[in-house]
């Protein structure tokens, strides 16, 4: 008999958070919470194969090595050039632009090896130093601001924090010490600048429903003090963390992206509401606080929010809003490529610090489902909103603000109508573009920072010294020191198009320690064969330990099956493995805007065949598997988002991974099979 297809909402790789969410309750740390792994230094994980592909690709032809010459916003060098207003939103977002940038080229560059890439990210990096004044200050604003904005909103710690995450990522990439050393001088003077004896999250009632983008983004200066943390064992950065997160939540009332608050977590009633990308970032700075301070009421706040998140996923992993987050998870709702980035960083977070493996099967779904569906595969475009059903991808399409977000002011309405920007007039974020820059121009530097930042976490240390953890899978190749010992772990494989995947070990010396695999939830069974290793299962993974050589190998085999995923719209998601299918539907790209740079262009995406895009494939509930065959294709190349290697036939029609796809319907009706009298 056939199983039946599952009622939640939620992709099947995603699980809901157990008591393994729990953080120590250790508050001193000498180097780093005690938690069940630690992360590697970023550049210990290299990535290999397709992934290397892309992202060298990416960075050759695609928008992510040359958005500085296709868009003024990447171009303005905020951190030179300096504001002297903190009043107005639009006046910080090009440090957003240009750090988030500056972020994703130096670590996409120097994880790939690209020569142009690298001397791209050199010179960046060498203007944003040469931008620190003799107090230690990077940053955006004149010194008669800077650290004494009005209530209201400013981007001073957004845009710092855009800063210095670049010149981390660019230290433990080169090991170059004046980039650690003039980050750790800049976040100094702002933690002297700001603390209890002078709050960061002040709010002007009248407005507080208004311009806060860039004051609640600097809630991520959590971001810059957890790697400080982890890079120098320093607590004062650690505690300024905690600190910021607490300040942000003694704002008393309702406020812009104020979802993650801890009273308002507290409350089950209250659903989410504001900018999506805001409250998936927010999750790691309640995620690093819980952990930090083993605080019992912190750590179900984690608990908490990811219940009301996953609300509000759809089965590819992404969620919703466009921008904000309103109504039920349904295919033909939109969702932010921003959002993706962040949710996926802070799922990796919580995998880090809480162990179990749900979270990164979450992170690995939005990676290689929602992520890879939102992006033009040769790197030259993105869709700032993407949706499961698209069916076309229009600038005149109109996304959603709920208007009655903004009913706490009054005046909101009139000052939101009023401005000019097209960035308000709520359209041209459905199109595919390399900048969007008529709207914002931060999907597509998040866009560039997406993979790199993914398979820096392909693989965490144990907790302690003689263990490692594979909680990703992709080609790679991960090279650190375990149990005293230099060593490589080669991961072969053309993984999430197979389910087969082979570790090789390399070390100059014997040395024994733990491997530790995840077992992906949608994995029906498993095959590992380890010659001499003591294999266990426990908490959702393998632990192989045994004495290693080198050239001794892991071979570790996945059985999957399809399975169906129900959407609030009574139509069920095809799924098969780490993958969603989908029905590609023939398109025709018509550029709409041309750049400087040649090949680079603004798409409207129009199906070719009105009857094709709107032919519906129907899963039959009376044959095996709904009347689906699984079958793969040809070999996986270097390139397999441009082709599909695998499939699922339905009938007539073929499904193929949503990544593969540019116009798609990705949920199909289900036909009750007949019951006998």
């Amino acid at each position: 008999m056939q199983t039946q297809p599952t009622t939640q909402t939620q992709p099947t790789t995603q699980t809901q958070p157990t008591t393994q969410t729990q953080p120590t309750t250790q508050t001193q740390p000498t180097t780093h919470p005690a938690g069940p792994f630690r992360p590697l230094r970023f550049g210990e994980v290299q990535p290999a194969g397709w992934m290397r592909a892309q992202m060298q690709r990416d960075l050759t032809e695609g928008f992510a090595g040359h958005l500085h010459q296709l868009t003024d916003h990447a171009s303005n060098d905020l951190f030179r050039r300096r504001i002297g207003t903190s009043n107005d939103e639009m006046q910080w977002w090009d440090s957003e632009t240009r750090g988030n940038w500056m972020i994703g080229l130096v670590e996409m560059a120097y994880l790939t090896g690209h020569p142009a890439g690298i001397q791209l990210a050199e010179q960046l990096i060498a203007a944003l130093k040469a931008t620190q004044d003799d107090d230690g200050y990077i940053g955006i604003y004149r010194k008669e601001i800077r650290y004494r904005h009005p209530p209201g909103e400013n981007g001073e710690l957004w845009g710092q924090s855009r800063a210095l995450l670049a010149l981390l990522a660019h230290y433990e990439l080169t090991g170059d010490a004046s980039s650690l050393a003039a980050a750790e001088r800049a976040a100094q003077l702002t933690m002297a600048a700001y603390g209890p004896h002078h709050r960061y999250f002040v709010i002007d009632p009248q407005h507080g429903y208004l311009y806060l983008t860039g004051l609640t983004h600097g809630l991520m200066f959590v971001d810059v003090m957890e790697w400080l943390y982890i890079i120098t064992g320093k607590a004062a950065y650690r505690d300024f963390g905690v600190w910021l997160y607490q300040d942000y939540c003694s704002v008393p009332g309702h406020f812009k992206n104020d979802d993650l608050k801890l009273k308002h977590l507290q409350n089950p009633s209250l659903g989410l509401r504001g900018h999506s990308a805001h409250a998936a970032e927010h999750l790691r700075a309640l995620i690093w606080s819980a952990f930090s301070t083993g605080d019992v009421d912190t750590a179900q706040g984690v608990v908490h929010a990811l219940r009301k998140l996953i609300r509000y996923v759809v089965p590819s992993g992404a969620l919703i809003g466009d921008e904000d987050i309103h109504g039920l998870p349904l295919p033909d709702v939109g969702y932010e490529y921003c959002t993706l980035f962040e949710l996926m960083n802070s799922l990796l977070s919580a995998a880090e610090k809480f162990g179990a493996p749900g979270y990164s099967d979450w992170a690995e779904n939005i990676v290689l489902n929602a992520g890879q569906g939102a992006r033009l595969a040769d790197g030259k475009a993105i869709c700032y909103m993407s949706k499961e059903n698209r069916f076309r991808a229009l600038a005149d399409d109109l996304d959603t603000y709920s208007a009655d977000l903004y009913q706490f002011s009054p005046t909101v309405a009139t000052l939101w109508q009023s401005r000019p920007e097209r960035h308000w007039q709520h359209a041209g974020r459905f199109k595919y573009s390399p900048t969007h820059e008529d709207v914002a121009v931060c999907c597509n530097p998040n866009a560039v920072r997406l993979l790199p930042h993914y398979v820096s976490r392909m693989w965490l240390r144990g907790n302690t010294e003689d263990a490692l953890v594979a909680c990703l899978y992709g080609p790679c190749v991960v090279t650190t020191q375990v149990a005293g010992a230099t060593v490589t772990i080669e991961e072969q494989t053309t993984y999430p198009f197979t389910e087969e995947i082979r570790f090789i070990v390399r070390s100059a010396d014997a040395v024994t320690f733990d491997l530790l695999l995840r077992l992906p939830t949608w994995a029906t069974n498993y095959q590992v064969v380890a010659a001499g290793a003591e294999v266990h299962q426990a908490d959702g993974y393998l632990r192989l330990r045994k004495c290693w050589s080198s050239g001794d190998e892991v071979r570790l085999t996945f059985e999957a099956k399809i399975e169906l995923v129900c959407n609030p719209n009574g139509e069920y998601t095809v799924r098969r493995g780490a993958l969603q299918y989908a029905m590609s539907i023939d398109h025709a790209l018509r550029a709409i805007k041309d750049y400087a740079v040649s090949a680079f262009h603004d798409y409207d995406v129009l199906p070719q065949d009105l009857r094709q895009a709107y032919t519906t494939p129907i899963l039959d509930e009376a044959q095996a598997d709904w009347g689906c065959t699984f079958r793969h294709r040809e070999q996986v190349g270097d390139f397999p988002w441009d082709a599909p290697p695998v499939e699922i036939r339905l009938g007539e029609h073929l499904l193929v991974p949503i990544g593969c796809t540019v116009l798609r319907r990705s949920t199909l009706p289900l036909q009750a099979a007949e019951v006998s009298s």
